[in-house]
């Protein structure tokens, strides 16, 4: 028998394990496209279930005035802690602020009344990471600040990609929220 040549046994235990070499690639890609599916909607129905809580929390008593229903922002927003699991939430009311949970992601793209914008700290919590410069956390946040109605992702570059939700709202009193 030729050793360079396989015979019909070589040859047919080539031709199986190909098979399910290909089987097990084709169960792989169908795995790894269904779950990254069903984990993107999952978010959805989460951001979306959360801005619900989050309305109905806001408009629950009318208040008297857009600065009222900022400082009802601020008291929801300073209850939702960020970590592992959290969400960044950013509420702003027309004429009354905007109010965060996240200062550092968010601020630096609020305008201040004088017209000036939020100071930027050189890094996260005052250390000196200068990896995310004062500019770009700028433009990132008034890239989630200003992101249109509805689901939208963006990128920042020391996060990786963000999943975002905005909804506009009118709040009771003619109030409009986002």
């Amino acid at each position: 028998m030729n050793p360079a040549r396989p015979g019909l046994r070589g040859k047919l235990a080539l031709a199986i394990a190909l098979v399910l070499l290909v089987a097990l690639g084709i169960t792989y890609i169908a795995v790894y496209r269904g779950t990254g599916s069903e984990l993107s909607s999952r978010t959805d129905d989460e951001l979306a279930q959360e801005v619900d809580r989050i309305s109905t929390r806001l408009a629950n008593v009318p208040a008297e005035g857009p600065k009222a229903y900022t400082r009802r922002a601020n008291t929801i927003t300073s209850g939702e802690k960020f970590g592992p699991n959290a969400r960044v939430i950013s509420i702003s009311i027309d004429e009354g602020g905007t109010a965060t949970n996240q200062p550092e992601l968010v601020e630096p793209g609020i305008d201040r009344q004088d017209g000036e914008t939020h100071s930027v700290d050189d890094g996260e919590h005052g250390d000196d990471d200068k990896s995310h410069e004062p500019d770009e956390k700028k433009e990132d946040a008034r890239r989630i600040l200003t992101s249109p109605p509805g689901y939208s992702t963006i990128e920042i570059e020391d996060v990786g990609k963000v999943r975002l939700l905005t909804r506009e709202e009118e709040l009771p009193g003619g109030v409009g929220a986002a």
